[in-house]
């Protein structure tokens, strides 16, 4: 503004924040390997069921809230019901 002679002018702004997350995914992989055992698989359950507490209460009204859950002991292969559900979900090959 200094060019056109003006070296200071107050302006009044005003703003605001929303949190805006209409759909939330979340995927969870556990671990039930052979060294998840006694206490420890209890303290997974307990985990997951707080975890899935404290996101569905801090969800916006209207969020949808999508959590999956993977078990795996040692190798997780989801490639045929993938390929069962809609084969266009895999990809023999793919150029990035």
């Amino acid at each position: 503004m200094s060019v056109f002679g003006v070296d200071e002018h107050e302006i009044a702004v005003t703003c605001s924040a929303e949190l805006n997350l209409p759909n939330v995914d979340v995927m969870l992989v556990l671990d039930m390997s052979g060294s998840m055992v006694g206490q420890r698989v209890a303290d997974l359950k307990d985990a997951v069921f707080e975890f899935y507490d404290q996101v569905t209460m801090t969800a916006p009204t209207g969020a949808r809230v999508r959590i999956g859950v993977v078990p795996y002991s040692g190798a997780v292969n989801v490639g045929q019901i993938l390929r069962e559900t809609n084969p266009d979900f895999l990809a023999e090959s793919f150029q990035y």
